[in-house]
């Protein structure tokens, strides 16, 4: 996963952030990190976020690296970067929490996510909240 990192058509050669670190090595250390279930959350937060400023991205790959669902609702990698390209930093704050909803139950019966029902139910809020 790391070397869709080094594609240049995600990542031009050399592209940093603001706070000069390369957007290759960020987007290296989300896709390597042991808490992030799925990649592509990390590589689509890049490849929507990456014009966008720095504080949406890092909340975006944030997001991703906290994700509360495993690999179990893949909404949820896509309501990062949806959330995260909201302009207005308290709605984008409420979209955040809105995705992470689903998890306050989760938190006190991990054994949800192996409900498809309760699964299929967490991905429409999810959706709802975007």
């Amino acid at each position: 996963c790391a070397s869709t990192c080094r594609d240049p058509l995600l990542i031009p050669e050399g592209s940093t952030l603001i706070n000069g670190d390369l957007l290759s090595d960020v987007c290296v250390d989300c896709v390597t990190d042991p808490m992030v279930y799925d990649a592509w959350g990390c590589t689509n937060c890049i490849k929507q976020l990456k014009d966008e400023g720095v504080d949406k991205l890092v909340e975006c790959l944030d997001c991703v690296r906290t994700s509360p669902y495993q690999d179990k609702i893949g909404t949820y990698n896509w309501a990062c970067a949806e959330c995260s390209a909201i302009e207005d930093p308290n709605i984008r704050a409420l979209c955040l929490e809105c995705i992470n909803y689903p998890a306050v139950e989760l938190s006190s019966s991990p054994e949800l996510l192996l409900n498809d029902i309760w699964v299929g139910d967490a991905s429409v809020i999810i959706c709802e909240c975007v």
